[in-house]
């Protein structure tokens, strides 16, 4: 959808930019296309699942990041076990501490 229709006014109205407390770079809010101009993209009959296909892409890397941050956090705890590790008092000499380290364990 274009920003401005052919009469040159914008083509959509936004109605509410959200208060965020994450990314504040990506602004979310609410919008409006009252008799706004568009333009039709593939096949008539196949929109919605070509907005299925973009949802599931999304889904999945919004699971890929989690992965990701996950198994950032299990390295910085394991490394950080392992570097306290020669001490007598250290984590990893926890059964707790252990224990959860080794549900955790990606390979």
């Amino acid at each position: 959808m274009p920003e401005f229709d052919s009469n040159g006014k914008r083509n959509f109205r936004v109605t509410r930019l959200k208060q965020k407390s994450g990314t504040l770079s990506v602004p979310t809010g609410e919008v409006e296309f009252e008799n706004s101009e568009a333009f039709l993209i593939g096949k008539p009959e196949m929109g919605i699942y070509y907005t299925t296909e973009n949802l599931m892409v999304s889904r999945l890397s919004n699971a890929m990041g989690a992965l990701g941050i996950a198994r950032k956090a299990y390295l910085e705890a394991y490394y950080y076990a392992k570097k306290e590790a020669p001490s007598e008092r250290s984590f990893w000499n926890t059964r707790l501490f252990s224990a959860t380290l080794s549900k955790w364990r990606f390979t």
